[in-house]
Protein backbone atom coordinates (compact mmCIF):
# COMPACT_ATOMS: atom_id res chain seq x y z
CA UNK A 1 0.00 0.00 0.00
CA UNK A 2 2.63 2.46 0.66
CA UNK A 3 4.87 1.53 -2.58
CA UNK A 4 1.58 2.12 -4.37
CA UNK A 5 0.83 5.53 -2.74
CA UNK A 6 4.12 6.85 -3.15
CA UNK A 7 4.18 5.90 -6.92
CA UNK A 8 0.82 7.65 -7.28
CA UNK A 9 2.79 10.73 -5.81
CA UNK A 10 5.92 10.71 -7.97
CA UNK A 11 3.75 9.81 -11.18
CA UNK A 12 3.21 13.46 -11.38
CA UNK A 13 -0.48 15.80 -11.14
CA UNK A 14 -4.01 14.62 -12.21
CA UNK A 15 -6.00 16.39 -14.46
CA UNK A 16 -6.04 20.29 -14.34
CA UNK A 17 -4.11 19.89 -10.70
CA UNK A 18 -7.90 19.66 -9.41
CA UNK A 19 -7.20 16.35 -7.35
CA UNK A 20 -9.72 14.23 -10.19
CA UNK A 21 -8.89 12.19 -12.94
CA UNK A 22 -12.23 12.75 -14.81
CA UNK A 23 -14.58 16.01 -15.68
CA UNK A 24 -17.79 16.59 -17.31
CA UNK A 25 -16.16 16.41 -20.47
CA UNK A 26 -15.29 12.79 -20.60
CA UNK A 27 -18.78 12.09 -20.53
CA UNK A 28 -19.23 11.29 -16.82
CA UNK A 29 -20.80 12.61 -14.07
CA UNK A 30 -19.03 13.74 -10.90
CA UNK A 31 -21.04 12.30 -8.16
CA UNK A 32 -20.71 13.34 -4.33
CA UNK A 33 -21.65 10.98 -1.78
CA UNK A 34 -23.92 13.29 -0.15
CA UNK A 35 -26.02 13.43 -3.13
CA UNK A 36 -25.66 9.79 -4.57
CA UNK A 37 -28.96 8.83 -3.25
CA UNK A 38 -30.92 11.49 -4.94
CA UNK A 39 -28.64 11.36 -7.94
CA UNK A 40 -28.91 7.81 -8.68
CA UNK A 41 -31.10 5.97 -6.15
CA UNK A 42 -34.59 7.99 -6.88
CA UNK A 43 -37.83 5.79 -6.28
CA UNK A 44 -38.75 7.47 -9.62
CA UNK A 45 -36.27 6.97 -11.63
CA UNK A 46 -35.99 4.96 -15.39
CA UNK A 47 -32.13 5.07 -15.88
CA UNK A 48 -29.55 2.39 -15.18
CA UNK A 49 -26.32 3.80 -14.21
CA UNK A 50 -22.68 2.85 -14.49
CA UNK A 51 -20.73 3.80 -11.15
CA UNK A 52 -16.79 3.70 -10.71
CA UNK A 53 -15.61 4.28 -7.37
CA UNK A 54 -11.59 5.15 -7.47
CA UNK A 55 -9.06 7.15 -5.67
CA UNK A 56 -7.35 9.83 -7.51
CA UNK A 57 -3.94 9.33 -6.00
CA UNK A 58 -4.35 5.31 -6.97
CA UNK A 59 -1.95 3.94 -9.35
CA UNK A 60 -3.75 1.35 -10.90
CA UNK A 61 -7.21 4.26 -10.60
CA UNK A 62 -4.68 6.76 -12.72
CA UNK A 63 -3.50 3.75 -15.41
CA UNK A 64 -7.27 3.15 -15.96
CA UNK A 65 -8.68 6.10 -16.22
CA UNK A 66 -7.86 6.38 -20.13
CA UNK A 67 -9.69 3.21 -20.58
CA UNK A 68 -12.94 4.25 -19.38
CA UNK A 69 -12.76 7.88 -20.75
CA UNK A 70 -12.97 5.89 -24.07
CA UNK A 71 -15.63 3.56 -22.55
CA UNK A 72 -17.72 6.66 -21.73
CA UNK A 73 -17.24 8.01 -25.40
CA UNK A 74 -18.24 5.05 -27.12
CA UNK A 75 -20.93 4.37 -24.60
CA UNK A 76 -22.10 8.04 -24.94
CA UNK A 77 -25.16 7.36 -27.44
CA UNK A 78 -26.74 5.11 -24.57
CA UNK A 79 -26.74 8.30 -22.14
CA UNK A 80 -30.93 8.54 -22.58
CA UNK A 81 -31.23 5.24 -20.76
CA UNK A 82 -27.85 4.60 -18.97
CA UNK A 83 -25.77 7.38 -17.22
CA UNK A 84 -22.18 6.80 -16.44
CA UNK A 85 -21.15 8.49 -12.64
CA UNK A 86 -17.83 8.17 -11.05
CA UNK A 87 -16.92 9.17 -7.12
CA UNK A 88 -13.68 10.10 -5.87
CA UNK A 89 -13.26 8.57 -2.19
CA UNK A 90 -9.52 10.43 -2.06
CA UNK A 91 -12.54 13.19 -0.85
CA UNK A 92 -13.07 13.08 2.45
CA UNK A 93 -16.81 13.47 1.86
CA UNK A 94 -17.07 10.67 -0.39
CA UNK A 95 -14.97 8.20 1.34
CA UNK A 96 -18.32 6.33 3.07
CA UNK A 97 -19.01 5.31 -0.55
CA UNK A 98 -16.27 2.49 0.37
CA UNK A 99 -18.48 1.21 3.37
CA UNK A 100 -21.49 2.05 1.71
CA UNK A 101 -21.03 -0.35 -1.49
CA UNK A 102 -19.09 -2.69 0.76
CA UNK A 103 -15.72 -2.22 -1.46
CA UNK A 104 -12.14 -3.38 -0.19
CA UNK A 105 -10.27 -1.54 -3.50
CA UNK A 106 -10.47 0.80 -6.42
CA UNK A 107 -11.03 1.00 -9.15
CA UNK A 108 -14.48 -0.68 -8.62
CA UNK A 109 -17.46 -0.60 -10.73
CA UNK A 110 -20.99 -0.99 -10.19
CA UNK A 111 -24.03 -1.47 -11.75
CA UNK A 112 -27.15 0.00 -10.66
CA UNK A 113 -30.62 -1.13 -12.09
CA UNK A 114 -33.70 1.27 -11.79
CA UNK A 115 -34.94 -1.07 -9.26
CA UNK A 116 -32.26 -0.97 -7.09
CA UNK A 117 -32.51 0.96 -3.43
CA UNK A 118 -29.89 2.48 -1.24
CA UNK A 119 -30.12 -0.21 1.15
CA UNK A 120 -28.89 -2.56 -1.43
CA UNK A 121 -25.80 -0.74 -2.93
CA UNK A 122 -25.83 -1.83 -6.43
CA UNK A 123 -27.62 -4.72 -8.49
CA UNK A 124 -23.97 -6.09 -9.88
CA UNK A 125 -20.15 -5.87 -9.67
CA UNK A 126 -18.42 -5.93 -13.20
CA UNK A 127 -15.47 -6.23 -14.36
CA UNK A 128 -12.91 -3.88 -15.78
CA UNK A 129 -12.01 -5.17 -19.05
CA UNK A 130 -13.99 -2.55 -20.74
CA UNK A 131 -13.71 -4.34 -23.88
CA UNK A 132 -16.30 -7.01 -21.78
CA UNK A 133 -18.82 -4.30 -20.23
CA UNK A 134 -20.99 -2.98 -23.45
CA UNK A 135 -21.96 -6.53 -23.96
CA UNK A 136 -22.82 -7.65 -20.08
CA UNK A 137 -24.28 -3.68 -19.28
CA UNK A 138 -26.70 -5.10 -21.93
CA UNK A 139 -27.15 -8.23 -20.54
CA UNK A 140 -28.45 -6.54 -16.80
CA UNK A 141 -30.46 -3.81 -19.09
CA UNK A 142 -32.32 -6.27 -21.12
CA UNK A 143 -34.74 -7.28 -18.41
CA UNK A 144 -35.74 -3.28 -18.34
CA UNK A 145 -35.78 -2.49 -21.22
CA UNK A 146 -37.98 -5.12 -23.51
CA UNK A 147 -36.88 -3.65 -27.19
CA UNK A 148 -33.00 -5.40 -25.96
CA UNK A 149 -34.67 -8.64 -26.05
CA UNK A 150 -34.25 -11.39 -29.49
CA UNK A 151 -37.24 -11.97 -31.72
CA UNK A 152 -37.60 -15.33 -32.46
CA UNK A 153 -38.01 -17.33 -35.27
CA UNK A 154 -40.90 -16.00 -37.27
CA UNK A 155 -41.87 -13.73 -34.57
CA UNK A 156 -43.27 -10.47 -35.87
CA UNK A 157 -42.79 -6.68 -34.30
CA UNK A 158 -44.88 -3.58 -34.51
CA UNK A 159 -41.41 -1.33 -35.14
CA UNK A 160 -39.86 0.31 -38.18
CA UNK A 161 -37.07 -1.70 -38.77
CA UNK A 162 -35.31 -5.14 -37.46
CA UNK A 163 -31.54 -5.87 -37.19
CA UNK A 164 -30.52 -9.23 -37.91
CA UNK A 165 -27.25 -10.00 -35.82
CA UNK A 166 -25.48 -13.17 -34.33
CA UNK A 167 -25.22 -13.27 -30.67
CA UNK A 168 -24.61 -11.44 -28.53
CA UNK A 169 -26.21 -8.64 -31.23
CA UNK A 170 -24.23 -6.29 -29.46
CA UNK A 171 -23.94 -3.82 -32.27
CA UNK A 172 -27.55 -4.40 -32.69
CA UNK A 173 -28.44 -3.86 -29.24
CA UNK A 174 -26.76 -0.57 -29.00
CA UNK A 175 -28.65 0.67 -31.97
CA UNK A 176 -31.96 -0.30 -30.09
CA UNK A 177 -30.65 1.56 -26.82
CA UNK A 178 -28.89 4.46 -29.13
CA UNK A 179 -32.38 4.96 -30.57
CA UNK A 180 -34.88 4.33 -28.10
CA UNK A 181 -36.72 7.47 -28.43
CA UNK A 182 -36.39 7.93 -32.35
CA UNK A 183 -37.04 5.20 -33.85
CA UNK A 184 -38.64 1.96 -33.19
CA UNK A 185 -36.05 -1.54 -33.78
CA UNK A 186 -35.99 -4.47 -33.07
CA UNK A 187 -33.15 -7.41 -33.44
CA UNK A 188 -33.23 -11.14 -34.66
CA UNK A 189 -30.23 -13.35 -34.05
CA UNK A 190 -29.37 -14.94 -37.07
CA UNK A 191 -27.96 -18.47 -37.46
CA UNK A 192 -25.22 -17.82 -39.81
CA UNK A 193 -21.21 -16.36 -38.34
CA UNK A 194 -21.35 -13.40 -40.94
CA UNK A 195 -20.15 -10.06 -39.00
CA UNK A 196 -22.41 -7.63 -41.50
CA UNK A 197 -26.03 -6.96 -39.57
CA UNK A 198 -28.88 -7.25 -42.19
CA UNK A 199 -31.69 -4.60 -41.56
CA UNK A 200 -35.50 -5.27 -42.73
CA UNK A 201 -37.65 -2.46 -42.96
CA UNK A 202 -41.28 -3.66 -41.80
CA UNK A 203 -43.86 -1.84 -43.71
CA UNK A 204 -47.53 -1.27 -41.84
CA UNK A 205 -49.02 -4.60 -42.81
CA UNK A 206 -46.00 -6.47 -40.90
CA UNK A 207 -44.21 -7.74 -44.15
CA UNK A 208 -40.44 -6.99 -44.16
CA UNK A 209 -38.23 -6.13 -46.79
CA UNK A 210 -34.26 -6.10 -46.95
CA UNK A 211 -32.90 -2.83 -46.52
CA UNK A 212 -29.11 -3.46 -46.69
CA UNK A 213 -26.00 -4.24 -44.50
CA UNK A 214 -23.39 -2.78 -42.61
CA UNK A 215 -20.66 -4.03 -39.85
CA UNK A 216 -20.24 -0.55 -38.22
CA UNK A 217 -22.63 1.44 -36.48
CA UNK A 218 -22.44 4.88 -38.68
CA UNK A 219 -23.02 2.42 -41.51
CA UNK A 220 -25.83 1.53 -39.91
CA UNK A 221 -27.12 5.03 -38.60
CA UNK A 222 -26.94 6.16 -42.06
CA UNK A 223 -29.63 3.68 -43.62
CA UNK A 224 -31.78 3.40 -40.63
CA UNK A 225 -31.99 7.54 -41.04
CA UNK A 226 -30.15 8.36 -37.61
CA UNK A 227 -28.04 11.36 -37.02
CA UNK A 228 -24.35 10.54 -35.88
CA UNK A 229 -24.23 11.27 -32.55
CA UNK A 230 -21.54 14.06 -31.33
CA UNK A 231 -19.57 12.38 -28.83
CA UNK A 232 -17.55 14.38 -25.89
CA UNK A 233 -14.26 14.83 -26.52
CA UNK A 234 -11.82 12.91 -23.23
CA UNK A 235 -9.78 14.85 -21.95
CA UNK A 236 -5.91 13.36 -22.24
CA UNK A 237 -4.80 10.45 -20.58
CA UNK A 238 -3.86 10.82 -17.16
CA UNK A 239 -0.89 8.16 -16.98
CA UNK A 240 1.31 8.92 -20.39
CA UNK A 241 2.49 6.37 -22.14
CA UNK A 242 6.10 7.20 -21.81
CA UNK A 243 6.14 8.28 -18.01
CA UNK A 244 8.66 10.41 -16.48
CA UNK A 245 11.22 8.70 -14.57
CA UNK A 246 9.58 8.58 -10.61
CA UNK A 247 11.39 11.25 -8.66
CA UNK A 248 12.98 9.71 -5.04
CA UNK A 249 10.62 9.73 -2.57
CA UNK A 250 11.14 12.62 0.21
CA UNK A 251 10.05 12.23 3.96
CA UNK A 252 6.94 14.30 3.00
CA UNK A 253 6.08 11.88 0.68
CA UNK A 254 6.81 8.88 3.34
CA UNK A 255 4.82 10.98 6.05
CA UNK A 256 1.61 11.31 3.38
CA UNK A 257 1.47 8.07 2.37
CA UNK A 258 2.00 6.98 6.19
CA UNK A 259 -0.79 9.31 7.52
CA UNK A 260 -3.45 8.16 4.30
CA UNK A 261 -3.04 4.99 4.89
CA UNK A 262 -3.39 4.92 8.72
CA UNK A 263 -6.00 7.22 9.32
CA UNK A 264 -7.73 7.49 6.31
CA UNK A 265 -7.68 4.20 4.09
CA UNK A 266 -7.14 1.46 7.05
CA UNK A 267 -10.96 3.16 8.71
CA UNK A 268 -12.39 2.49 5.37
CA UNK A 269 -12.06 -1.17 6.31
CA UNK A 270 -14.01 -1.55 9.34
CA UNK A 271 -13.77 -3.83 12.63
CA UNK A 272 -14.78 -6.78 10.67
CA UNK A 273 -11.46 -6.90 8.64
CA UNK A 274 -8.78 -8.53 11.16
CA UNK A 275 -6.16 -9.29 8.55
CA UNK A 276 -6.30 -5.40 7.87
CA UNK A 277 -6.34 -3.94 11.66
CA UNK A 278 -2.82 -6.86 11.70
CA UNK A 279 -1.39 -5.13 9.06
CA UNK A 280 -1.30 -1.62 10.46
CA UNK A 281 -0.38 -3.21 13.65
CA UNK A 282 2.39 -4.10 11.89
CA UNK A 283 3.39 -0.96 10.29
CA UNK A 284 2.90 1.05 13.02
CA UNK A 285 5.53 -0.94 14.86
CA UNK A 286 7.72 -1.04 11.44
CA UNK A 287 7.51 2.91 11.45
CA UNK A 288 7.34 4.22 14.83
CA UNK A 289 11.30 3.88 15.55
CA UNK A 290 11.89 5.53 12.39
CA UNK A 291 10.04 8.60 12.79
CA UNK A 292 11.72 11.79 12.84
CA UNK A 293 11.61 13.36 16.40
CA UNK A 294 8.90 16.45 15.43
CA UNK A 295 6.48 16.72 13.00
CA UNK A 296 3.25 16.27 12.58
CA UNK A 297 3.39 12.81 12.20
CA UNK A 298 5.53 11.71 15.34
CA UNK A 299 3.35 13.67 17.38
CA UNK A 300 0.27 11.93 16.08
CA UNK A 301 2.42 8.20 16.72
CA UNK A 302 3.93 8.20 19.77
CA UNK A 303 5.77 4.66 20.68
CA UNK A 304 3.14 3.42 22.19
CA UNK A 305 0.52 3.61 19.21
CA UNK A 306 1.53 -0.24 18.43
CA UNK A 307 0.30 -1.51 21.93
CA UNK A 308 -2.58 0.97 21.36
CA UNK A 309 -3.33 -0.86 18.40
CA UNK A 310 -3.26 -4.42 19.91
CA UNK A 311 -7.09 -4.31 20.96
CA UNK A 312 -10.20 -4.25 19.12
Amino acid sequence: LLLLLLLATAAGPVSAGSGELYSPVDGVTLLDFRQLRAAVFDPGRQRHWLLQVYHAYCGHCIAYSGAFKKLASKLWPWRYTLRIGVINVAKQSNARAMRHFGLSGVPSLLYVAPNCSWASGFSAALPRDTSELPERLLDLMEPFVPQLRPLQLGETADCDFILEEPRPGVLSRGLILEALYIRSLRWRASADSAPAVRLSRVAADGSSAPAGSASDAASLRRLIGLKQPTRPTPTGDTAPSSPMAPRPPTQADLKSALIRALVSDVALAGPGRPRVWRAARDVARLAAPLLPAAGRLAAAMPESLPAALAGE
